[in-house]
C-alpha cells in the first residue's frame, strides 16, 4: 500500500484522530484533576469510595467538547485536502463546458495519489479536446479554402458562358471537366482522411504484388510524367503484401502526383521502386531535388501542409498516403537520398 494513496491517508487521519482523542482524554483528565487538587482541593474533599460527583461530569463534558473540537479541526483539514482536487476538477469542467478549453485542474502538493492521477488524466483529456477543437477549426478553414478555388472557377466560367462572354465549346467544357475532376479528387481525399481519422476507413484486402499495382498505373501516369518533363526509371521488384488494391493505387498515385508538383524534373530522373526490405514491402518515389530543410520532414504528412506555397494541390495528398498506409498496418515516411532529393515511401507488411 502506497504511503500517499487515498486509503493510506484516510487510515492515518482516522488513526490520528482516535489516538489524539484517547490521549487528550487521559492526559487531560490527569492534569485537570491535578490542577483542581492543587487550586481547589475542597471540590474533591468529599470524593471517596469511587463515587461519581458533579465535578466529574463537568470535567468529562469539557474533555468531550475539547476532543470533538480537535476532531472537527482535523476533519476539516483532511476534507479540504481531499476535496481540493475534486473541487478544482468541477470548476475546470464547468469552465470547459462554458468554452474555456484552456482551463486546467490542479492538485495541491500532498494530495492523494489517486486524486493527482485523476487530475493528470483529466488535464490530458482536456488538452486533447482543445487540440481536437483547434484541428476542427483549422480543418474547416482549410476545407473552405480548398473548395473555394475550383468552385469559384466553375462558377465564373459558367456565369461567363451564361452571359455569352464565353463560348460553350470543347476547350471550355474540358476546363469545366478538369475543375469538376479536381473538386471530386479533393472531396475523395477529404473523405479518406476523415474516415481514417475516425478509424472507419473500410478496406477490401487481398494478396497482391506492389510491382503489379504500379505496373497497372504506368499507362495512366507515364503521359503525365512526360508532360511535366520527368525521365522515369521503373525499378519494380516483386513485393507481395495483403491490401486493398484500389486504395493502394490511390496512395501510389498521390506519391507520384506529389513528385510532379514539387520535384524538379531537370534535377534528375524520377525513380519509382518496389522491393522487399527486411520483411517490409515498400513502394517509393525518389526524386533528385530540390530537397527540404530538416525541420520540415516531420510535417510533410500533416494535413494541408505544403512544401511550396503557391503551387497546385490541396495539401492533402501525403496525408492520404499516410492514412491508407496506417489503415493497412504500415506507415509512410520521407527520407533524404544521396541525389540531394527525397524518397517518399509507403511500407506495408510483407507476405
Amino acid at each position: 500500500m502506497r504511503f500517499n494513496s487515498l486509503a493510506t491517508k484516510v487510515s492515518l487521519y482516522m488513526t490520528g484522530v482516535s489516538l489524539a482523542g484517547g490521549l487528550l482524554t487521559s492526559v487531560g483528565a490527569y492534569f485537570i484533576y491535578a490542577l483542581i487538587a492543587a487550586q481547589k482541593p475542597e471540590w474533591l474533599a468529599d470524593q471517596t469510595g469511587g463515587a461519581w460527583y458533579p465535578i466529574d461530569s463537568i470535567i468529562l463534558c469539557a474533555l468531550i467538547l475539547l476532543g470533538l473540537s480537535l476532531s472537527a479541526v482535523v476533519s476539516v483539514m483532511f476534507t479540504r485536502r481531499l476535496l481540493q482536487p475534486l473541487t478544482s476538477l468541477a470548476t475546470t469542467a464547468r469552465q470547459i463546458q462554458e468554452g474555456d478549453l484552456g482551463a486546467r485542474a490542479r492538485a495541491e502538493p500532498g494530495s492523494a495519489a489517486e486524486a493527482e492521477a485523476l487530475v493528470a488524466d483529466f488535464n490530458a483529456m482536456a488538452a486533447r479536446v482543445e487540440a481536437v477543437s483547434n484541428d476542427i477549426t483549422l480543418w474547416n478553414a482549410s476545407i473552405a479554402h480548398e473548395l473555394r478555388t475550383p468552385v469559384t472557377i466553375l462558377m465564373g466560367q459558367l456565369s461567363a458562358a451564361s452571359d455569352g462572354l464565353l463560348k460553350l465549346d470543347g476547350p471550355l467544357l474540358a476546363s469545366l471537366r478538369d475543375q469538376a475532376a479536381s473538386l471530386g479528387r479533393l472531396i475523395e481525399d477529404l473523405r479518406v482522411v476523415s474516415l481514417a481519422s475516425a478509424q472507419k476507413l473500410m478496406l477490401h484486402t487481398e494478396p497482391l504484388d506492389l510491382a503489379a499495382a504500379v505496373t497497372a498505373l504506368k499507362p495512366a501516369v507515364t503521359p503525365l510524367l512526360a508532360e511535366a518533363g520527368f525521365t522515369v526509371e521503373w525499378r519494380l521488384s516483386p513485393a507481395q503484401t495483403v491490401g486493398d488494391a484500389a486504395r493502394l493505387r490511390q496512395a501510389i498515385l498521390a506519391l507520384i502526383d506529389n513528385a510532379i508538383k514539387h520535384a524538379e524534373a531537370q534535377a534528375g530522373p524520377l525513380i519509382i521502386r518496389t522491393d522487399v526490405i527486411q520483411g517490409v514491402a515498400r513502394v517509393s518515389v525518389s526524386d533528385a531535388g530540390p530537397g527540404l530543410a530538416a525541420d520540415i520532414a516531420p510535417r510533410l504528412f500533416d494535413p494541408y501542409f505544403r512544401m511550396s506555397e503557391g503551387r497546385d494541390g490541396s495539401g492533402l495528398g501525403l496525408m492520404v498516403v499516410r492514412a491508407i498506409a496506417e489503415a493497412h498496418g504500415g506507415f509512410a515516411f520521407c527520407d533524404r537520398n544521396d541525389r540531394s532529393g527525397l524518397d517518399f515511401s509507403l511500407d506495408l507488411p510483407s507476405l
